[in-house]
């Protein structure tokens, strides 16, 4: 196939191509008889564009398409980078923050050609039309939220010249679900104890899955690990917390060390990428966060695990309520779990039963 890839793409050196000339190419390819397609043209078209992409980015010829011109300007752009940067936001909500904006501008601009004329009426019409295209009610709520703060941004800047930020009412969903969200704890640890294969991915599977189940942490600050923040000499590891920026400190437990031992020493690739988790295929590079949500759902299921939620989330909220449960008091649980007030540990006290008790002092040999 990179045989195939080289001939239709008609190169003689590795120069840099957009994906617009790899999807010339497989037009070419397609049409290229031959006993060995016996695929769907759909079928055939994919593996050349996939093959010859990989191929390209392994080797650092892939050409970065220039992004298309946003709506109104520089709006959306500037929007961006204050809720990144001011507003110290992690980067799953920036990028939610820009789906949501970034859709809404592509609707006005069909109404109105510059930023300014925009108003109350045209943002009721937008939510409206969202509720008749069957949108559920939890969107439209983070499309309320999202659009009162991108107008209350404009209008800071001077950009729009009324309050038209106040005029966006939304009711926020209850934080306290009196479900649990994650497996019983029993259930976790049945799936922490099973026995696995030494291929490498069920080696970072293991260790994947006792960060998020031991320790609570996001699917970010799991991705964003580095090989640095491991001290094997104190037996900790430092997390940089994604929301509000700050950095702890862990005791790395026996169970843990012996499972991350295991995906270094024999699971983990030789590469430079200084991320601890990093992909099986070259180039290496960090673990993206749906690879670890798939990670985690993959191993649920294939265990029968038990759920209402397949997901790195599941783990942490299964992580604070078994807490709750060990009588562990709140403020150490928001503190473990990084949370910057003890409000957010309500979101799992409902489904806790033991979530008022303040007793005893934290310890990692009560998740045992």
């Amino acid at each position: 196939m990179l045989l195939n890839v080289v001939g239709c793409l008609e190169i003689s050196s590795l120069t840099p191509m957009n994906r617009l000339a790899v999807q010339e190419a497989s037009k070419r390819w397609v049409k290229v008889p031959g006993c060995h397609r016996k695929a769907s043209v759909a079928g055939i078209s994919t593996a050349f564009t996939s093959t010859a992409i990989a191929w390209l980015r392994f080797h650092h010829a892939l050409a970065i398409d220039a992004p298309p011109i946003p709506p109104y300007g520089n709006v959306l752009p500037e929007y961006i980078r204050f809720v990144a940067d001011a507003k110290s936001m992690t980067p799953a909500t920036v990028r939610g923050y820009t789906s949501i904006a970034s859709r809404f501008l592509r609707w006005a601009i069909n109404r109105h050609e510059y930023f300014e004329n925009l108003g109350s009426t045209d943002i009721l019409d937008y939510i409206a039309s969202l509720s008749l295209a069957g949108m559920k009610p939890g969107y439209i709520t983070s499309v309320c939220r999202t659009l009162r703060s991108l107008f209350g941004f404009t209008e800071s800047r001077g950009w729009t010249p009324s309050l038209i930020s106040t005029g966006i009412h939304f009711r926020n969903p209850p934080r306290s679900d009196p479900n649990p969200k994650g497996p019983a704890w029993s259930e976790v640890r049945r799936m922490l104890s099973a026995r696995t294969s030494n291929k490498p991915s069920d080696l970072r599977a293991n260790a994947v899955l006792l960060f998020f189940a031991i320790y609570g942490l996001r699917s970010v600050e799991v991705s964003s690990l580095l090989l640095s923040d491991i001290d094997w000499t104190e037996e900790t590891f430092t997390v940089r917390r994604a929301k509000g920026g700050r950095t702890q400190r862990f005791p790395i437990s026996s169970e843990v060390a012996f499972a991350l031992n295991n995906y270094l020493v024999t699971g983990r690739p030789k590469s430079e990428c200084p991320n601890f988790f990093v992909t099986l295929r070259p180039p290496f590079r960090s673990t993206a966060h749906a690879s670890l949500r798939c990670i985690v759902a993959n191993r649920m299921r294939r265990l029968r695990i038990k759920s209402p939620l397949y997901s790195t989330h599941a783990l942490r909220h299964s992580c604070a309520t078994e807490l709750l449960d060990k009588d562990v008091p709140m403020n150490e649980i928001a503190h473990f779990l990084g949370h910057q007030n003890n409000r957010s540990v309500g979101i799992y006290a409902k489904s806790s039963k033991a979530s008022l008790r303040q007793v005893a002092d934290f310890s990692l040999s009560g998740l045992r």
